[in-house]
């Protein structure tokens, strides 16, 4: 976990539910997807473009689809995967 998560897991209400699958490195690149920020929301930890990590915020019945996503050998832009997993 990088210090800007962090920074968001101090952020957030003590109601909050989060899953992760995957693999979650503070060395990898981060992209946020935030539908309430700070609230409700996905993390993706890419590593070379590919998906290596999904941390889902308030997020439900969607682990199976994050494991998809790492699964997927194709790499990933950022805008790609906002909305992606909601």
């Amino acid at each position: 976990m990088d210090w800007q998560t962090l920074t968001v897991c101090q952020s957030v209400p003590q109601r909050s539910f989060q899953e992760a699958v995957g693999e979650i490195n503070n060395k990898m690149e981060t992209v946020t997807d935030w539908q309430d920020p700070f609230k409700k929301g996905t993390i993706y930890y890419l590593e070379n473009g590919r998906v290596r990590g999904v941390l889902l915020w308030n997020i439900w019945d969607q682990v199976d689809h994050a494991r998809t996503l790492i699964a997927e050998a194709e790499p990933f832009q950022a805008a790609d995967l906002k909305g992606r997993l909601s």
